[in-house]
């Protein structure tokens, strides 16, 4: 606490900080003087307001580490792709370097858990395959998106997350995350509109996308409501069961699948466990009451499961499973290097059909494309690290149970089914074994195993 007080009683500090406020406004203001570029504003203003949140981020690291986590989860296209993605890695950087000033200022220890180990050995294989990679530079990007992912979800986690105030505010930024995605889905809704028998598509992203976030943020969404108190329960409830419901319209618009999969599972899910059936049963009243009073909403999903639109069950993946399978029979040892299976996929595909327009084919099946990318080794690294996280939850779970702590029991259910939920579909998506949303849902879990409680 001596950090902090030092910064609220230095009125050097206080000068100098008011004094950079106010020529970073003019430098804002005089910024397109500079560069002729639309966005330049935005960077000068996040270094100033980085500059002078300084003071609070080294108080409270785990401040940056929710930023970072907030502008990961946000859709793709509420920023150019370039900031976009610029910031993530900043942010997470920032969030990296804040702790790390803060760890040796508390002289605190590091925590490592087993999956972080694993996720280490399974980086550094990942280096080595760099030698045989043929492209080199998708290599080095996927490597830098493994190792973001790994800094920000397995091991900032599990160091800054560690008692109840910190806890709950991951579940609020969560739930932020959550709600964006919903208000950026109904203002693509609104503005561009909809015709019947398309797939809605939320800003830039993936029509599919969503099975991949719902799954995460309605662990903070039903949290938020389950531990609230008097009114502030009243409220959270029905805005939980009113994202239930948008969620739904939005992902049955969407058309994906393994989206509809993944929302009807998780609800599933929620039924077996005490504390979260009545969610489980709200969100199949609204299922039914979508299916009786809207069943246009639900024409191009079901449409997809029912072959009208002529394609496969799983929309042509099986050709790309086959194709998958005999890359790996080429190199089933070493692979062909992080990240270049959509490449060395074409040549197998070709085989298959002819392709025109495309110059990658991703295998959509994250087992397979890992075993083709880093071979026999880095699959059992990778899958040691989704078993490890795994064994910690349960391992947790089980621990609490026994010494009678309950206040995180809500938690594991709610966990519990947005993994059932998420990985009903994971298998089967394109790039989902280098997904945020993969690694974030490992994140969440191993977190309980390092709370203080």
């Amino acid at each position: 606490m001596r950090t902090g007080s030092a910064w609220r009683e230095s009125p050097g500090i206080q000068v100098v900080l008011i004094v950079f406020a106010l020529l970073g406004s003019i430098l804002v203001g005089v910024s397109y003087l500079l560069l002729d570029t639309a966005y330049i504003p935005l960077v000068i203003g996040g270094v100033v307001l980085g500059v002078l949140s300084a003071p609070l981020w080294i108080r409270k690291p785990v401040l940056v580490m929710y930023a970072a986590l907030l502008v990961v989860l946000l859709p793709t296209g509420l920023f150019p792709d370039s900031i976009q993605s610029n910031l993530n890695r900043v942010l997470t950087l920032a969030a990296l370097g804040v702790w790390v000033i803060y760890l040796l200022i508390r002289r605190q220890r590091i925590t490592w858990t087993a999956t972080s180990i694993l996720m280490v050995a399974f980086l550094v294989w990942c280096l080595l395959s760099l030698t045989w990679a043929e492209n080199l530079t998708v290599a080095i990007n996927v490597l830098g998106g493994y190792a973001f992912r790994f800094i920000l979800f397995l091991f900032l986690f599990v160091n800054e997350i560690r008692n109840r105030e910190t806890f709950n505010g991951l579940m609020t930024t969560l739930a932020i995350a959550g709600w964006a995605y919903i208000i950026a889905g109904i203002s693509s809704l609104l503005t561009s509109g909809y015709q019947l028998g398309g797939r809605l598509q939320v800003l830039d992203a993936n029509e599919n996308s969503l099975g991949g976030i719902f799954p995460v943020v309605i662990v903070g969404i039903i949290w938020m409501a389950m531990r609230a108190s008097n009114l502030k329960k009243l409220f959270w409830t029905v805005m939980g069961a009113l994202f239930l419901l948008l969620s739904f319209v939005l992902i049955a618009l969407s058309g994906s699948r393994g989206s509809a999969i993944t929302w009807v599972i998780t609800m599933l899910m929620l039924l077996v466990w005490k504390p979260t059936r009545l969610w489980g049963i709200i969100g199949l009243l609204i299922l039914v009451a979508a299916a009786a009073a809207a069943p246009l909403v639900l024409s191009t999903t079901l449409d997809r499961f029912t072959d009208r639109l002529n394609d496969t069950l799983l929309g042509g993946r099986e050709a790309l499973w086959q194709a998958g399978w005999l890359l790996i029979r080429q190199n089933p040892l070493t692979g062909v290097g992080v990240g270049n299976s959509p490449y060395a996929m074409m040549e197998i595909v070709r085989s298959f059909r002819s392709v025109f327009g495309f110059e990658t084919a991703p295998i959509h099946n994250p087992i397979l494309a890992i075993w083709a990318e880093t071979g026999l080794v880095g699959l059992l690294l990778y899958l040691s690290v989704f078993a490890s996280a795994i064994w910690a939850f349960a391992y947790q779970f089980f621990r609490l149970r026994k010494f009678g702590v309950s206040w995180l029991t809500p938690y594991f259910a709610l966990t519990f089914a947005a993994f059932c939920g998420y990985f009903a579909s994971w298998i089967k998506g394109g790039g989902m074994e280098t997904n945020y949303s993969f690694f974030l849902m490992l994140g969440l879990l191993v977190l309980p195993s390092h709370l203080e409680l």
